[in-house]
């Protein structure tokens, strides 16, 4: 990662325009602390620190899986009840123990409506006894 912003803040440090003015330093505000461009080495780890986030959709912190499952650790069962903890469930993404390739929102919308049929006892989409 810090081979990447060295080489993407020299690439951004060349972007001039005709005049040798900078390009980006129109939009960019360079008094931040470290500078959002033109930074240093020694700024570098302060930079990356304090900027980096990530574009994903957190979960499978708390994995569905059976008790006695080792890959994924299991947290909760099938209806999101807590292993070893009564009355507490958790129902969000957290729960899928893989990742999700798409936006979570439906998935999880679909789980809460499961979840919130187990807790109700009833279960239109699944088999009539």
């Amino acid at each position: 990662m810090k081979e990447a912003m060295k080489t993407a803040n020299e690439i951004v440090a060349k972007m001039v325009d005709e005049d040798g003015s900078p390009v980006i330093g129109r939009e960019v505000d360079f008094t931040g602390n470290p500078p959002a461009l033109g930074f240093g080495e020694e700024d570098l780890e302060v930079k990356l620190r304090t900027s980096l986030r990530s574009g994903f959709h957190y979960a499978g912190t708390c994995a569905m899986a059976p008790l006695d499952s080792t890959s994924p650790l299991p947290v909760v069962d099938t209806d999101c009840t807590v292993h070893g903890i009564q009355g507490l469930r958790v129902v969000d993404a957290s729960v899928f123990p893989v990742p999700i390739s798409a936006n979570t929102q439906a998935p999880v919308y679909a789980l809460a409506e499961k979840i919130a049929d187990a807790i109700l006892g009833d279960y239109p989409l699944g088999a009539q006894s």
